[in-house]
Formats: C-alpha cells, sequence, structure tokens
C-alpha cells in the first residue's frame, strides 16, 4: 500500500497552493502591467524619448571604469545602458512597466516572508505611484528606478537569508551588504538600514544590525563627500543625488517612505482580515485609495504644454511635420516665433499664410521657454539647423550637449559634426564624431549633408538684430525657402504687433 508521509504530504499541499495562488496572481500581474504601461504610454511616452540621451552609455573601457567606481555608479550603467534604447519610447514603456512590475513583486515577495496575507499586497504598489511622479520633473535621473529596484532586492535577500543568521553574522552580513549597496546604487541605501532598524524595534530587540548598517552608509557617504563625488552631505543621504540639477525630490521621499512602511501597514492590515469577503472589500479598497491618491497628485504636477514640447521634440526629429502641425489644430496656445510649429508650417510651405490660424506671440519673445533650459536648447537647436542659421544652430547644440547630464548628446553631437563640416572645420567635425561613434544606436553615424552657404558679410551674426540675420542669410541662400517664409513671418509679426 502506497503511503503518503506527512512531511511530503505537507510540501505536496504548498506546491499545490502556490501554483494555486500564482494562476490568480498571474492573471491579476497581467492586469496591473497592462494598466501601467497603457498609463505610461499615455501620459509619459515622449518623456522617455527625451532622456535618452542622459548619461549615455559609452562603449569606452576607461568611461565604464570611472562610472563604476563612483558611489551609484552600478545603478547608472544600468540605467544608461537602458535609456539608451528609449529613442524609440516604446522601449522607454516596456523597460519601464517591467521595473516598476519587478518593485511591486518583490514587496509582495517581502510582505510573503513576513506572514503578511494577500489582502494588503496592493500597497505594494504605492511605491511605483511615486515613481511615476518622480518622472513628471525633468530633472529627475531615471538612474533613481534602478537604484530603487536593486535596493528593494536586497531588502528581500535580508528578509530570505540574512535575517535568519545569528545575532554577530547577522550584523557583519547586513554591514557589508550595505557598504556594498551604497557603492552599486548611492543613497537609496539609507532604506535598507532604516529597514532593517524598524524590523528589530518591532520584535523588541535592540536595533545592533541596523544600527551597524547605517554607521556603514554614513561612513560611505561621508567619504563620498570628502573624495567630491558628491557635494554636500545633503546630495550624499538623500534622493537628490538622483536628480540631474538641484530640485525639490519630495516624491522620492515618499516612494522611499512608502517602501519601508509597507511591512508595518501590511502587518496591521493582516491583523483586521480572515473574513473572505471584509478581505475582499479591503483589498479594494487599498487599491481605490493608491490609484485617487496617484490621479490627484498626478493632477497637480503634470504640465500638458511641457509635455506636448517633448512631443513635438520626437516628431521634429523623425521630421514628421504633419502631426506636429496636427496636435495645434483648434489650439489657442501662445504660438512663439521660434517654435516646433512654426518650423513645421514652413516645412510644409505655409507659414505666412497659415499664422493667422495660431495665437502667435509678439517677436520680443520669440522662444517662450527658458533659452538655457534643456528644452529651450533643444528646440532652438532644431528650428535655427532647419532654418539653415548654422551659427546660432551650432551654439544652442553645443550648450545642448553641454546641458545634457554626461556630456555626450550623440544626436547632438552629429548635428555639430555636421554643421562644422557645412562650415569646412573637418578636424573639428572628426572629434565630434569620434564621441558619437561610442554610444552604441550612433557607431556607423554619418554627417547630414548641408547645403546652406554661409553669408558674404563677415560681421558678428546676431549684431544688428534676428531680422537682419535671417535676410543675410536668405542673400546668401535664395533657394532656402524655410528662411525666406521666416523672414516673411518676422515681418508680418512685427508689423501686426506694432501696428497696434
Amino acid at each position: 500500500m502506497f503511503v503518503i508521509n506527512k512531511p511530503s504530504f505537507d510540501y505536496f499541499c504548498y506546491i499545490s497552493l502556490c501554483n494555486i495562488m500564482s494562476r490568480s496572481q498571474k492573471i491579476s500581474l497581467t492586469i496591473a502591467a497592462a494598466f501601467i504601461a497603457a498609463i505610461l504610454y499615455y501620459f509619459q511616452l515622449y518623456r522617455f524619448y527625451s532622456i535618452s540621451a542622459d548619461h549615455q552609455f559609452l562603449i569606452d573601457k576607461e568611461w565604464i571604469l570611472t562610472q563604476i567606481k563612483q558611489p551609484g555608479g552600478t545603478a547608472l550603467l544600468i540605467s544608461s545602458f537602458a535609456t539608451q534604447f528609449f529613442t524609440s519610447p516604446i522601449i522607454g514603456v516596456i523597460v519601464t512597466t517591467i521595473i516598476y512590475m519587478a518593485i511591486a513583486l518583490t514587496i509582495t515577495c517581502i510582505m510573503r516572508c513576513r506572514d503578511i496575507m494577500a489582502t494588503a499586497y496592493p500597497i505594494a504598489f504605492l511605491p511605483v505611484i511615486f515613481m511615476f511622479l518622480s518622472m513628471e520633473n525633468s530633472y529627475y535621473g531615471f538612474r533613481g528606478h534602478v537604484a530603487l529596484l536593486i535596493t528593494i532586492v536586497a531588502l528581500f535577500i535580508y528578509e530570505k537569508f540574512i535575517k535568519r543568521t545569528d545575532t554577530a553574522q547577522r550584523a557583519a552580513i547586513a554591514t557589508a551588504t550595505a557598504a556594498l549597496l551604497y557603492f552599486m546604487t548611492g543613497s537609496t541605501t539609507i532604506i535598507f538600514a532604516i529597514y532593517i532598524i524598524m524590523d528589530e524595534l518591532m520584535k523588541k530587540r535592540v536595533p545592533l544590525t541596523g544600527i551597524a548598517a547605517s554607521a556603514a552608509s554614513l561612513a560611505i557617504a561621508y567619504l563620498s563627500v570628502l573624495q567630491s563625488s558628491f557635494i554636500s552631505i545633503e546630495e550624499a543621504l538623500t534622493p537628490q543625488q538622483y536628480y540631474n540639477w538641484p530640485s525639490s525630490y519630495f516624491f522620492q521621499i515618499y516612494a522611499w517612505a512608502s517602501v519601508v512602511l509597507t511591512m508595518p501597514l501590511g502587518l496591521l492590515i493582516s491583523k483586521i482580515c480572515g473574513n473572505h469577503i471584509r478581505d475582499i472589500i479591503i483589498t479594494s479598497l487599498l487599491a481605490l485609495a493608491i490609484f485617487a491618491t496617484g490621479t490627484r497628485l498626478f493632477s497637480i504636477v503634470h504640465n500638458s504644454n511641457n509635455y506636448q514640447l517633448h512631443h513635438e521634440e520626437y516628431l521634429a526629429q523623425h521630421e514628421d511635420w504633419d502631426s506636429i502641425i496636427e496636435l495645434h489644430k483648434g489650439s489657442k496656445q501662445p504660438v512663439y516665433f521660434i517654435s516646433y510649429l512654426n518650423l513645421a508650417l514652413a516645412q510644409k510651405g505655409v507659414l505666412v499664410e497659415s499664422m493667422s490660424r495660431y495665437n502667435q506671440m509678439d517677436v520680443s519673445e520669440k522662444l517662450g521657454w527658458q533659452p538655457t533650459s534643456k528644452e529651450g536648447l533643444q528646440l532652438k537647436s532644431t528650428v535655427f539647423y532647419h532654418l539653415g542659421f548654422l551659427s546660432a544652430a551650432r551654439q544652442a547644440t553645443f550648450e545642448l550637449n553641454i546641458m545634457t547630464p554626461g556630456s555626450a548628446n550623440p544626436e547632438a553631437l552629429v548635428r555639430l559634426a555636421s554643421i562644422s563640416k557645412a562650415m569646412n572645420y573637418s578636424t573639428l567635425a572628426d572629434k565630434y564624431f569620434y564621441v558619437a561613434h561610442k554610444a552604441l544606436l550612433y557607431c556607423d553615424a554619418q554627417p547630414q549633408a548641408i547645403e546652406t552657404r554661409t553669408p558674404n558679410d563677415n560681421r558678428f551674426m546676431g549684431i544688428d538684430g534676428f531680422e537682419k540675420d535671417l535676410e543675410d542669410i536668405v542673400e546668401a541662400n535664395p533657394d532656402n525657402d524655410i528662411a525666406i517664409q521666416f523672414l516673411k513671418a518676422y515681418r508680418v509679426v512685427c508689423n501686426k504687433y506694432r501696428n497696434k
């Protein structure tokens, strides 16, 4: 007679239960992933394109070694490798969805280690909400996403393995893990240390392991400041280091806090669970509350005009002029003289006759965006380049490359090389191409043919005003229809506002 011993039977039941749960979870996770991907696609698709050049991944041994030696270098390398493919924005949606789902799934695994009931699992998506909101800040660096994911994986390793060792081993391993984690991710290591302290306090133990991990993190952060890896202790210990320029970072703070608070919240929710109907109600309310919180905060921070600029930037780089014009159909938003819309109208040969359909602004403010911002420089670079105003395009493109985090924007470098060749600076063009070709997607990039002829007058461009510059360009290039249209449009707008 075949007999199933108790350990084998228990194991069989456990595996069967996991299989049942996995089937239901697969459906839930698929729905969640599809929902996140749809939200990213609709609201942030072109933000991914705009960060594709940030800290561009270069196939250069010295560059890679330099990055990996810096605190947070591993997260930077991983994010840089991924974001270089965001030139196709849909890849940005896919990669970001995977990261968000990995964050939520890893947190649920940690909750399972803590015997937290599945009813509380929706709170695992709370950090995802704040990470999504962080992306609305143009100064935020995608490496913050990767750093948080690595740190949460480290928390799972702590719960699954490190936590089960004795006190001395636990303190030693956690301290070494915190030190390694700081070098890999940077300041997100603080989450690891605080989580351990809270875990030990909740078990009414002296938080020796947490204190040791915190001391290791603080010591390395302080040394990083002394070695000028960071400019201040604030940058070394806060999310500020994941922003490319000085900025508020409260959404990242919320994301970090929600990771730490997930466990006590989950344990609290588990205490009031047990009834099937009550569990369904609690899970639904949690999901609704998280969604409502995200929706409310998103409505406050989302800037539709700024996002449309990123959308137009993408369309302009792909010379999809019809789609740019379609975006402005029926719009009453201000249109500034140097804009993607005016460039698109000129490319279609209808700038002068179509201007009256849009809310054209006076030329006294030609740009409408901060001229030294990344968005403003990108706009000037593109419009002036297509206009044939090569000196202005070169200046804007050079500054754009410098302003790009990492100072290696391959698209800008290729444009600079093309302009330099057109100006007969072949040696300079080769230098720009040397750096651009280190980028994986630009290793075979070639200069774009430019037929623009420089004005015969050797005066400084801009000294007599923008209208005079356009006149010089048209005089030297009588077949440049784009410049001719912009010159006529400039005079139309000037007359409109000056004759009032």
